[in-house]
């Protein structure tokens, strides 16, 4: 990302006394591991809204326990969504990816259907 841009961006909407709605999101979120927890120090405790795609399929216990007690400290602030079962690229070819045209409609609804029962759990 072009942070130089992005703040650029922003202080010309100040100066014409604009606003802009702006979305965080954090993609294949699965581990306990130090950057996660400073993306949440960083957002969380300053307020600010957090979205977060979960790897239900490779959720470690470690990852569950911080989510949980973040999603309680904070319910208003983090959103947490399913973003696939495990990330396993099925393609064949082409473009890496977990759900297409390569694999029939029971094998996704199953893989969605466990990262479900696993994010509901």
């Amino acid at each position: 990302m072009n942070f130089e841009a992005l703040r650029q961006s922003l202080n010309a909407l100040q100066v014409q006394a604009k606003s802009a709605d702006i979305f965080f999101r954090d993609d294949d979120a699965d581990s306990d591991i130090p950057a996660l927890w400073q993306l949440l120090h960083t957002f969380l405790l300053r307020g600010v809204a957090l979205n977060l795609e979960i790897i239900p399929g490779t959720l470690t216990p470690a990852a569950i326990r911080l989510l949980q007690q973040q999603k309680q400290s904070f319910p208003n602030l983090l959103e947490l969504n399913q973003h696939g079962w495990k990330q396993i690229n099925h393609a064949t070819e082409g473009r890496k990816w977990d759900f297409g045209a390569n694999r029939n409609f029971a094998e996704q609804y199953a893989d969605i259907a466990q990262g479900k029962a696993k994010m509901d759990a």
